[in-house]
């Protein structure tokens, strides 16, 4: 597990410019499609299609979407500031260790 995380902290710092989901497109189409999840959970429930543990059920899923969402968007934000902290030379002689 160590050295999964080890290679994908220095493939991130070899990657240049910002992530996707930092894009504007990724941005819009995360909101549309929550905007869609939520009026068809509403519509659902104005016309008692679904029962009330059902639509609790859905309303955590998407709750849960949501919040993972955000927790990824403000780690994506905060990289740029973490990675000068790192060192590239020490990461990858533990990944050399952990090979041998």
């Amino acid at each position: 597990m160590e050295l999964k995380v080890l290679k994908w902290l220095v493939a991130k710092m070899d990657r240049s410019g910002p992530s996707p989901i930092l894009q504007t497109w990724s941005l819009l189409s995360f909101g549309s499609i929550l905007v869609v999840v939520l009026a068809v959970i509403n519509r659902l429930d104005e016309k008692e299609l679904i029962s009330e543990p059902i639509l609790l059920l859905l309303s955590g899923i998407v709750g849960a979407v949501i919040g993972i969402f955000f927790i990824i968007l403000a780690s994506e934000k905060n990289w740029v500031f973490i990675v000068k902290h790192l060192s590239r030379e020490s990461i990858e002689k533990r990944i050399n260790e952990i090979k041998t």
